[in-house]
């Protein structure tokens, strides 16, 4: 019986679903993706913009109706670092740009109009680079914008006025010119407290009107993230590693990533001690995962990387808030993956759980070691350490008897 297995395995490998517990993508085709967003009233909308400040040509934002299945280029032809989705009217759109200012669409994408008064650099200077945008969620008017320090809009990007008392570094922020701001985050609970990374990880608790330094200095911070439950926990993908902070950034400690590039991270929001972590550099603990996940609020990690290309670096990762299992991979290179988790529960054949031939696919990849194991919440034998030959032989014996899902 178990050579029966493994030919019958080996034979329809191929048909398991698309997408279930194995990472796909259908574009942008071969695209560096630099920002990734969706719309949290109707998550199949998201929008990518591409190329980031990284030189070279080209550059687009991009537009997905359906879950990332295709894409559409929305014709803005700039290179796109940073996005920003209004959370209330999602059809309304920032994109800030490499050296070309913000653009804003109130359509979706359909038309962009640039959104720049305030931002004028000098006659005959281009405008600097536009790292990072972030948007108040209570008020969404109110938006951030990191460029040569901050610059804040009241308005809707209607005008910006900049915001820097306080932001310094080793280098001097004069008024005509503050450090590069690369990361900005919201407090979603508290939107007048907000973080920006330049040269450090400044903090303000009053709309950016005066910032002050935390404990996080001497790292390059590529991504934060804030706990949505418990906004005082922050997490810092750096170049060295994740950080953690249980203060409201005053002290930081590393868990169980280091020595590692960390550019992209995620936070279920509905369990928030699950998070994603997204790796520029490709090279933890002997392997070479893209994506990894924590269930435990960043003490230990594992990899999630079935159906990513090898080396695969990750930019960005975005959850649909409404099926948290549902995440959203952008890379520099390769586009933008998509992946739904979810558990396979083994029953027998007068069981509530049934066994299909993509569970069987499954069972023996987790026995492999080719896929992370999940839990089975609503019944059933869960998938995990447990999983041996007699548990995919048995599988395999329902199957046959007519015991498929």
């Amino acid at each position: 019986m178990p050579s029966i297995v493994v030919a019958l395995l080996v034979g329809t490998a191929p048909t398991a679903d698309a997408g279930f517990n194995v990472w796909t993508t259908s574009g942008p085709q071969d695209q560096f993706v630099a920002a990734l967003g969706i719309n949290p009233l109707t998550p199949a909308t998201l929008y990518a913009g591409t190329r980031g400040c990284v030189g070279g040509q080209g550059g687009d934002v991009f537009k997905s109706t359906d879950g990332a299945k295709s894409w559409v280029a929305l014709g803005l032809n700039r290179r796109v670092p940073a996005l920003a989705i209004d959370p209330q009217t999602p059809t309304t759109v920032y994109v800030a740009t490499c050296s070309e200012g913000v653009f804003k669409s109130v359509d979706g994408g359909g038309t962009w109009k640039p959104a720049n008064v305030g931002l004028q650099p000098p006659l005959d200077e281009p405008f600097p680079d536009l790292n990072a945008l972030a948007i108040d969620h209570t008020t969404p008017n109110t938006v951030y914008l990191g460029t040569n320090g901050v610059e804040k809009s009241t308005d809707a990007g209607g005008s910006w006025n900049p915001v820097n008392a306080g932001l310094t570094t080793d280098l001097y922020c004069t008024f005509t010119y503050c450090p590069p701001v690369d990361v900005l985050a919201v407090d979603p609970t508290a939107p007048s407290t907000l973080y920006a990374m330049t040269g450090g990880l400044f903090k303000s608790t009053d709309g950016g009107s005066t910032w002050n330094g935390t404990g996080l200095t001497g790292v390059a911070v590529g991504t934060l993230a804030i706990d949505p439950m418990h906004p005082s926990t922050l997490y810092a993908g750096t170049d060295s590693g994740f950080l953690k902070s249980m203060d409201g950034g005053n002290t930081w400690s590393g868990t169980g990533l280091t020595a590692i590039s960390v550019d992209a991270l995620a936070i279920d929001p509905g369990d928030p001690d699950t998070l994603y972590s997204g790796l520029f550099e490709t090279s933890y603990g002997g392997e070479n995962p893209s994506v990894l996940k924590s269930t435990d609020g960043g003490n230990t990690w594992s990899a999630l990387n079935t159906g990513l290309p090898p080396n695969t670096a990750v930019s960005a990762l975005v959850i649909d808030a409404t099926t948290p299992a549902t995440l959203y991979a952008a890379t520099t290179g390769n586009g933008v993956f998509a992946i739904q988790q979810g558990a396979v529960c083994v029953g027998d054949c007068g069981g509530t759980h049934t066994v299909a031939v993509n569970d069987i696919i499954t069972l023996v990849n987790i026995a492999l070691g080719v896929l992370q194991p999940v839990a089975c919440a609503n019944g059933g034998l869960p998938i995990g350490g447990d999983v041996d030959i007699t548990v995919i032989v048995q599988a395999v014996n329902n199957a046959l008897k007519g015991c498929a899902g």
